[in-house]
């Protein structure tokens, strides 16, 4: 949700920019708990890297050499643009330059993408291994390119464009909930028509989600049975 979120902050402080109201900072502090999520995304990310050889030890001594530098990578980038920034995003409306704060909005919805593209690959990884090989036990990488875009790295588009839809949607709900209530309406209907016309289409997902879905070829039975609703295949059963 807090990328589909910070796309909409990125919308709504580029209008104010361009046409400087008032309204547009009570839309942007609208909500203003839910960019909290942010910074609980941070720290919760950071205590999940630790998790990879706490609760999955064996794993990360064989993949840690692929997945190790991967996250490495997203603290080293998108936490350190979300941390680095989010106070001035968050804190900043009457202590900095307005283009300064648009920046800091921006640094931080790219964190996010960023954040969002590390973990799809990762992911996308372990599904399907590639430019790897076995050297003393562990797993040594040959090719980091086959291992940032083996065939299921396409899903990082379809987790985004979910991820999109999901934000632009939550905040489109909160926005109908307070007119139901005729509270704050001025600025409530002004975030459901902004919502409206930048929230994707429905369907765009399913795009990339089936080039997703083409690229698992066998390669998870249990949960590609799950997947296509046969939760109790033949595949699954085994698996079990």
């Amino acid at each position: 949700m807090s990328i589909g979120l910070a796309a909409f902050l990125v919308l709504t402080e580029a209008l104010y920019l361009r046409h400087p109201r008032r309204l547009y900072v009570r839309v942007y502090s609208f909500g203003g708990h839910l960019r909290m999520g942010f910074g609980m995304g941070v720290v919760s990310g950071i205590v999940m890297s630790f998790e990879f050889g706490t609760n999955s030890a064996a794993f990360a001594r064989a993949a840690g050499s692929v997945i190790g530098p991967v996250i490495g990578l997203e603290v080293l980038t998108a936490f350190f643009l979300e941390a680095g920034f989010l106070g001035i995003m968050l804190f900043g409306w009457e202590r900095v330059g307005s283009k300064l704060h648009f920046l800091a909005t921006c640094l931080v919805s790219l964190g996010t993408t960023i954040s969002a593209a590390c973990i799809m690959v990762v992911n996308s990884w372990m599904q399907t291994p590639a430019g790897v090989r076995w050297e003393s036990g562990s797993l040594v990488v040959d090719s980091w390119w086959h291992v940032v875009m083996n065939r299921r790295t396409v899903q990082f588009l379809h987790m985004l464009m979910a991820a999109l839809d999901h934000g632009l949607v939550s905040r489109r709900g909160v926005a109908a909930y307070y007119l139901l209530r005729g509270r704050h309406t001025g600025f409530a209907r002004r975030a459901s028509r902004w919502v409206s016309g930048g929230e994707p289409p429905a369907a765009a997902p399913v795009i990339p989600g089936r080039r997703s879905g083409r690229g698992r070829d066998g390669a998870a039975p249990a949960g590609e049975s799950a997947g296509d609703g046969g939760l109790l295949g033949d595949h699954a059963l085994g698996a079990l």
